[in-house]
């Protein structure tokens, strides 16, 4: 099994400048994936919560692109597992949970067959909005939106912040 990571670090309500280690990263001498970031949506954007978006700028999500393939013809079966890991808000794991990452379809991780030629991954990146027992109950909202003791301070805590995590690609071979 081999493994490399990425770092993005991108702003909340600030424009969202993804920082990526190297463009392409080879793990070993032996079978490892290469990939290529090829950019993101959120240029001169804004990332608020879902359903915040009111300014020109404003974006409900960032999308990253990677272009990922095996390094070696003799890789034919196995699974490529892309995870976002290590979720920080201005290097805390405070509030985390409102970070959603989706990649491709499924939340924060996805594992791929193996095919010996280019794959096109996406990751979106979301942020829910701060929802506490309290503001539920005022707008009638189902409980099982809560997802913060203090909306209030939640908001506080993540506005204008960095969002930091890592992007996780692990080469399964099953030979």
């Amino acid at each position: 099994m081999w493994r490399f990571v990425t770092v993005f670090l991108f702003l909340l309500l600030v424009a969202c400048e993804p920082t990526e280690t190297e463009e392409i990263i080879p793990v070993s001498d032996t079978p490892y994936i290469e990939y290529v970031y090829i950019g993101n949506s959120g240029d001169n954007s804004v990332l608020v919560p879902k359903g915040q978006a009111m300014a020109v700028n404003d974006v409900e999500e960032v999308t990253f692109e990677y272009q990922l393939r095996p390094y070696s013809e003799d890789i034919t079966t196995g699974f490529i597992r892309i995870e976002a890991i290590d979720i920080l808000i201005d290097g805390k794991e405070d509030y985390t949970n409102l970070v959603q990452i989706t990649i491709l379809d499924e939340l924060n991780v996805k594992l791929l067959p193996i095919i010996n030629d280019v794959m096109t991954v996406k990751l979106t990146v979301e942020l829910l909005e701060p929802i506490d027992e309290q503001e539920a109950i005022d707008e009638g909202l189902d409980l099982s939106l809560v997802n913060v003791d203090d909306a209030e301070l939640a908001c506080e805590a993540i506005c204008g912040k960095s969002i930091e995590f890592d992007v996780s690609f692990v080469l399964i071979t099953t030979e």
